[in-house]
């Protein structure tokens, strides 16, 4: 049936910068247009509305060495803005009336907090994030809602910041107003090490396995684990800056029942050029091949953008991708920038053209727009 026209309005004001301390309110709307796409008897794609508002909060102490940051956010998330509306004496009128709250909505909240520790050639990391199973955000749409999770991580540094090793654990668990027939609890711990010794490529090397348990009548778990190494370079020829980078990484999963074992090989090589005018192109190219059972699919992507950028402010960007894989084909256009209105107003613009084709689906055409402002003082 299609996917419907939507648009996403949002505002970020406050005082302080990201980077350091700072105060900031966000509010976020979503809306779909109801009637812009035709609904058929098979599957109904029901047009939805979303509130999201939250207060972005951190704090830099112990002369930069201890750093605090947060975010607490609530949302309604409407799924048809067509359903009945609210018959309570428990909320105004007006309430209802303004944010267009019906029987279909859902409320939720999400908090987010983290803090670091810097003291001599070491660097310690702790967060806590917990999302409501009722919190979604049409800005974030592949948030994982409906869990908690707490990480802790460390880092130790050598000569000079030239070596290093670290390593992190995290625990995550779902099902948190007992909603549903079964938990999930995950654990996990990860090692990586590298070094960027000057004038040499800068290595990192990483490994994760993990587990996931689910607490029901079966008992079923599922193992995880992730290689990765990755590696960029950077040097100056005749002026002109050149930065390679190369990844790999190797995912492997496997379930107690064995079919749900699945793993993906990930390659990707990138290059950008920085020319002495203000002028910057990049090429990326990557290659995924992934195995589930006996099959075996292969996906390539191709991607080239080109960046104008004459002041701090003004900058342009166009660009184009090209993907293809087993029975389908995607390419897509990109255009973008931001271009000063005055001292104080910037202006951000962003649109992107893709074009669809596959064997197994139906094909599409699909442009997104947005726009912007940012207002510094």
């Amino acid at each position: 049936p299609g996917t419907y026209k939507r648009d996403i309005y949002a505002i970020m004001t406050g005082i302080g910068s990201p980077s350091g301390g700072h105060l900031h309110l966000c509010f976020l709307r979503g809306l779909d247009e109801n009637g812009s796409i035709s609904e058929d008897s098979t599957f109904r794609v029901t047009p939805s509305e979303n509130w999201v508002g939250s207060l972005d909060f951190g704090s830099v102490l112990v002369d930069g060495k201890l750093r605090l940051e947060g975010e607490v956010a609530g949302s309604m998330f409407t799924r048809d803005v067509r359903s009945p509306g609210i018959e309570s004496d428990m909320i105004p009128n007006w309430l209802v009336e303004y944010s267009g709250a019906n029987i279909s909505s859902a409320f939720g909240w999400a908090l987010d907090l983290s803090s670091s520790f810097n003291f001599s050639e070491n660097v310690i990391r702790a967060s806590f994030r917990r999302t409501d199973p009722g919190f979604q955000s049409m800005g974030a749409p592949y948030l994982r809602n409906d869990e908690i999770v707490l990480e802790a991580r460390a880092d130790r540094y050598f000569m000079s910041r030239q070596l290093f090793a670290g390593l992190w654990y995290r625990r995550s668990n779902d099902n948190l107003l007992s909603t549903k027939s079964f938990t999930n609890t995950g654990n996990a711990i990860g090692i990586r090490s590298g070094f960027a010794f000057r004038g040499y490529p800068r290595v990192v090397i990483s490994y994760a396995p993990s587990s996931t348990v689910m607490e029901d009548s079966t008992s079923s778990w599922t193992r995880t684990s992730l290689l990765s190494v990755s590696a960029s370079y950077t040097r100056n020829i005749s002026g002109i800056d050149f930065t390679s980078m190369f990844a790999f990484a190797m995912h492997d999963n496997s379930a107690g029942s064995g079919s749900g074992n699945y793993s993906s090989t990930n390659i990707v090589l990138r290059e950008t050029v920085s020319l002495p005018s203000p002028v910057t192109f990049s090429g990326c190219f990557s290659c995924r091949r992934t195995r589930s059972g006996a099959e075996t699919n292969w996906k390539y992507l191709s991607d080239v953008r080109a960046t104008w950028f004459p002041s701090y402010s003004l900058s342009v960007t166009i660009g184009g991708n090209y993907a293809t894989g087993v029975g389908e084909r995607k390419t897509g256009l990109i255009i973008g920038g931001g271009i000063p209105i005055s001292d104080e107003l910037v202006a951000n613009l962003r649109g992107e053209y893709t074009m669809f084709s596959s064997t197994t689906e139906k094909d599409y055409n699909n442009m997104v727009a947005g726009a912007g402002i940012t207002y510094i003082w």
